[in-house]
């Protein structure tokens, strides 16, 4: 059985539309290098002209250079934010793109900020493999080896 292809419109054996992990396309095998080989050259130039427009630095964090600069954009409607560093990509990725948790987040880290300033607040947290405790600073930590077993 042949089937068309979409762009190009030519008819084709099933194979040329079979892909090696036996998912089916719409486009031959033909038609289908020319759109990828399109795709990359557009997204390499439109990455390097934001990253120009961004003084060659990540739009969230200003790290320069990036070393890997990844394009980011709105998984919903596709419009194109800015470049970032793979650090602030994956964060952005981690909180799901809400405002609300990464406003959380802020506001969670600005809690604790405000608190390691406090005079008196020796309180910390160590931990060692499946062991761990919580104990006030008195510049013999290390000599204690830790006694509670996280179970």
């Amino acid at each position: 059985m042949d089937f068309r292809c979409r762009r190009c419109k030519g008819l084709f054996p099933q194979e040329e539309f079979t892909l090696p992990n036996k998912s089916f396309v719409l486009l031959c095998k033909e038609c289908r290098k020319i759109r990828g080989s399109a795709t990359v050259n557009v997204y390499r130039s439109i990455k390097e002209a934001r990253l120009a427009e961004q003084g060659e630095m990540c739009a969230i964090c200003g790290v320069k250079p990036i070393k890997k600069p990844h394009l980011d954009h709105n998984h919903n409607s596709g419009q194109i934010r800015g470049v970032l560093c793979l650090s602030c990509n994956r964060g952005l990725g981690v909180f799901k793109e809400s405002i609300k948790s990464l406003t959380s987040a802020v506001r969670y880290l600005q809690t604790w900020k405000s608190r390691e300033t406090k005079v008196g607040s020796r309180d910390y947290f160590v931990c060692g493999p499946g062991r761990a405790e919580l104990r006030t600073f008195d510049g013999l930590d290390f000599l204690r080896p830790l006694k509670h077993t996280i179970k």
